[in-house]
């Protein structure tokens, strides 16, 4: 720990001294630690100290003592909870260099006062939050004009939506060429955590965001610090258990799917650039194996691209811009935007998407209808019939229309529509006619199924 030794130099020469002087002395240190380290004790373990706070790996609090204490204990915590004490840190960091930084620094000050710290440690715990303030403004003038992304749309289809026109959250943005380009600013750990509320605060405070609620605000900031890749296990957890009816077996796809190894993981990206879809063809346990055997399959090379495409709110594919190169070895994935996008960047605007049709119909004669799930190619039909059939007309017309365009978002005024009105009454016909158009070919094959089988009797 380079710093710890010339902070030694510097009491031991005093601040007065040359630089020169300094880093003379401090490498003298280091030589004499290395002869004999045990005249040193207290300063090497200052530097054993800091190589573990820079590493996130210091001894943690009651709590996280606690937390790790039970998954020693219960080793079927450990797939839900794999780490606690670099995350642990990594919020201690973030909450020390953020304004809330603040409480603690006068708590150092007591504690100097009182004799119970020493200089150093009071000086630094009054600079984290220091630092972190100051960036904190930096980071809101920067967000207020445009240069960073915070979660975006409460709204997850509004969102998706605003993906596809090649906006992604929690990002720095630039313009490059005349397009935008996003890039990750996630893993800046530990104040990431600090620039996303920040940039979340900006965003709930612009027009454009509806009038927010203060606690759909608030939610968004949280949402922030539980979406971090290293406290999703617990985020994903919770949510099995309080909804098991909707996440539980997402819950258990992912962590079967854990079980293959990052690499081929990768390699399975880096080969096939659009996402695939999972969701199975049958229901019940059937389906429950069916989608863990799909989930597998995504996952490995070659066989990815046998599965379905996932499509957006529009009908699109959803696809990653990044490079081959990027998708298997870098972990930040730059994006930029996508030109032809109007329709899903209208969405956004007028803060509402269309959801994807329903995977199971009602087929079968008058009186005698059944539950009918579709297959792979006709629920793909389905969707390009409805959400892509739909997206191309009011691309195409609707949004060429200065009528249209005159239309408020979503404010009725005076008794006029609004475009999100117009916007899903187009949605709602197109849908109309796709799901009439599938349950007439099914109900033809249903007919034609048990006209074989009477032949078959007779």
């Amino acid at each position: 720990e380079v710093r710890t030794i010339f902070r030694a130099a510097v009491k031991e020469l005093g601040p007065d001294a040359s630089y020169r002087r300094l880093s003379n002395r401090a490498d003298e240190i280091v030589e004499q630690i290395k002869a004999e380290p045990e005249k040193f004790e207290d300063l090497w373990s200052a530097v054993e100290r800091k190589k573990l706070q820079r590493t996130y790996q210091e001894e943690p609090g009651k709590l996280t003592r606690w937390v790790m204490e039970g998954t020693r204990k219960m080793e079927a915590m450990q797939f839900i909870v794999p780490f606690v004490r670099t995350p642990s840190n990594i919020l201690k960091r973030a909450y020390q260099r953020s304004p809330l930084g603040w409480a603690d620094a006068v708590l150092a000050h007591k504690e100097y006062k009182a004799g119970k710290i020493g200089r150093e440690e009071y000086i630094e715990r009054i600079a984290m939050p220091m630092f972190g303030t100051t960036l904190a403004a930096g980071f809101y003038l920067l967000a207020q004009q445009g240069g960073m992304t915070g979660g975006g749309p409460e709204d997850y289809r509004v969102k998706n939506a605003l993906r596809d026109t090649g906006w992604q959250p929690y990002s720095f943005v630039f313009v490059v060429a005349g397009k935008k380009v996003y890039v990750p600013y996630t893993r800046l750990e530990p104040i990431a955590i600090m620039m996303g509320a920040v940039a979340d605060a900006v965003e709930a405070t612009k027009p454009e965001a509806k009038q927010r609620k203060f606690d759909e605000a608030v939610g968004s900031i949280v949402g922030s610090i539980r979406d971090r890749s290293y406290l999703t296990g617990i985020s994903d957890a919770v949510e099995a258990y309080n909804e098991p009816g909707r996440f539980l077996s997402n819950y258990a796809q992912k962590q079967i799917a854990s079980f293959i190894p990052n690499a081929i993981r990768r390699a399975s990206w880096a080969s096939d650039p659009i996402y695939r879809e999972t969701k199975p063809e049958q229901t019940g346990v059937a389906g429950f194996l069916e989608e863990t055997e799909r989930t597998l399959r995504s996952r490995i090379p070659g066989l990815s691209s046998t599965l379905p495409a996932r499509r957006g709110s529009t009908g699109r594919e959803i696809e990653t811009q990044s490079g081959v190169l990027s998708r298997f070895a870098s972990p930040v994935q730059l994006s930029k935007e996508k030109r032809g996008r109007e329709v899903e960047a209208m969405l956004a605007e007028i803060g509402w998407a269309p959801s994807l049709p329903q995977r199971e119909i009602s087929a079968g004669p008058p009186g005698q209808k059944v539950a009918v799930r579709l297959t792979d190619k006709e629920y793909e039909r389905l969707v390009l019939d409805s959400n892509r059939r739909a997206s191309e007309y009011i691309g195409r017309t609707l949004m060429r229309s200065a009528a249209f365009q005159r239309l408020p978002d979503t404010e009725f005024e005076g008794g006029k529509q609004s475009k999100e009105y117009v916007v899903k009454r187009a949605y709602s016909r197109f849908r109309a006619e796709a799901y009439d158009r599938v349950r007439r070919e099914r109900e033809f094959r249903l007919r034609a199924r048990d006209a074989m089988m009477e032949e078959r009797r007779r």
